[in-house]
């Protein structure tokens, strides 16, 4: 899946069973990616379940909120619908977020169509250098699963549980997916070394935050976290991020073959 667009914007996609620290490392990974680089970078939530704008910015007044629902509404889609609804943080501003509001849920609008799920990208690639989905649970959402393929990342997300085996038995494990193991308490009886037995292609290891569990309780994740064991660990994905691909090498031009003299003569002969 592509969009007719030449630009050199990432998009990272993360996805994972309900409850796995999705959204704060989602959230975690922008804010040091814009911290590295003091580029533009947005994250974007289709959760209508849990509507994220209200779990990041809970001190709000709802009506100070703006939706990405109320956006999407809009038959033929222009760049000031969709940079309308973006919300800024004063500690962080060149980070935008996006995503719906405490009230609405899987039906308050009609349901999407690709064409406009695609126009969107497209507005959020022209705009911003970085875009994080905190991609939803539910598997038949669109954004989520046209996000996924659009990738330059996918991010997927494990925990070392009983609820990560059943939540993978059916989702696609991707051969090019970036497998983290988020660790949500530090229990040291956590079984581990099963769960990398039974997803070897795990590379990274996210470890408990005290820190990153406090800013959620008290609705503060839209500020930076400087817990450097949380940040250790985000190190390396971070840099996987940053890391530009290699340019593709243009296919050298054939030389030109000598002409078959009796091939040239009947050539000549026709124009004359």
């Amino acid at each position: 899946m592509e969009i007719d667009v030449k630009l050199n914007s990432k998009l990272i996609a993360v996805n994972g069973p309900p409850g796995c620290g999705k959204t704060t490392l989602t959230l975690k990974l922008a804010q040091e990616v814009h911290e590295k680089t003091k580029k533009k970078v947005i994250y974007l939530s289709p959760d209508t379940m849990i509507p994220a704008m209200g779990l990041i910015f809970p001190k709000r007044e709802k009506g100070s909120l703006k939706s990405l629902g109320k956006a999407l509404e809009n038959v033929n889609l222009a760049n000031t619908d969709i940079l309308g609804v973006i919300l800024i943080s004063k500690s962080m501003e060149n980070i935008g977020y996006l995503g719906y509001v405490p009230g609405e849920g899987p039906h308050t609008y009609a349901d999407l169509d690709e064409k406009k799920v695609q126009e969107m990208f497209r507005i959020l690639k022209e705009n911003y250098d970085y875009i994080f989905v905190d991609c939803d649970r539910n598997r038949e959402d669109l954004i989520s699963s046209i996000a996924c393929g659009l990738s330059d990342h996918l991010i997927q997300i494990v925990n070392p549980d009983i609820k990560s085996v059943a939540y993978y038995g059916f989702e696609e494990i991707r051969d090019d997916a970036v497998q983290v193991l988020t660790l949500l308490d530090n229990n040291i009886y956590l079984p581990i070394q099963d769960i990398k037995a039974r997803f070897p292609k795990i590379q990274f290891t996210i470890l408990y935050s005290k820190a990153a569990k406090m800013q959620m309780c008290e609705g503060e994740l839209m500020d930076y976290l400087k817990d450097p064991v949380y940040r250790k660990g985000m190190k390396p994905i971070v840099d996987l991020i940053l890391t530009e691909p290699e340019p593709e090498e243009l296919p050298k031009e054939e030389e030109a073959k000598p002409s078959d003299p009796l091939v040239a003569a009947q050539e000549d002969s026709f124009w004359k």
